[in-house]
């Protein structure tokens, strides 16, 4: 009896969940991007970290990074991820346009916006890092994204993949992270 009120309980926090997200799209897939955001910056800079040494950590950089992911990740892939679902395309059409259109554009936006808010650079100096970064960033990136998106695109419902792209998104936060401190 327990089990089966346990099994209730679950299926009900998922219900909630769903509700929430179907509710407030925006406000829930924020709060969860940010938090996935923090963690990851947070685990990134453990990971850099010299050896023995405790972990000084850049709190600065966390909230950096986690403010740019609620107020311009979360908003601009709420939206793509929307218009890609109503797409007459088939997985792989919509894997092309997320990877190789979308992609290329959205992490320049990520990497000047970083630029400005964390290190302090001018928008003057954007073009610069962009030109400077963005090409290694990218490769990087589609190493990771491209499989990961396929599945998502191909297997997720719609209303799960943000969700599923937020909880790919911690890896590859750590993997951002790390490629921009280097």
């Amino acid at each position: 009896m327990s089990e089966a009120k346990g099994a209730k309980e679950k299926r009900g926090l998922y219900h909630q969940y769903q509700t929430i997200l179907e509710k407030y799209p925006l406000v829930a897939n924020a709060f969860q991007g940010g938090i996935i955001t923090a963690i990851g910056v947070l685990i990134s800079q453990s990971i850099m970290s010299p050896i023995g040494e405790p972990t000084a950590f850049d709190w600065r950089e966390v909230q950096v990074m986690t403010f740019i992911n609620m107020a311009w990740i979360t908003p601009v892939l709420l939206w793509f991820f929307g218009l890609l679902s109503k797409m007459n395309r088939g997985p792989m059409d919509k894997l092309l346009i997320d990877q190789f259109v979308f992609s290329p554009v959205f992490t320049a936006s990520i990497i000047a916006l970083r630029n400005v808010l964390y290190e302090g650079g001018d928008l003057a100096g954007v073009p610069k890092v962009i030109v400077d970064v963005v090409p290694g960033v990218q490769l990087t990136a589609w190493l990771f994204w491209i499989p990961t998106r396929f599945l998502i695109i191909k297997y997720v419902p719609n209303t799960l993949a943000l969700l599923a792209n937020s909880g790919a998104s911690l890896v590859w936060t750590i993997i951002f992270v790390m490629t921009l401190n280097k």
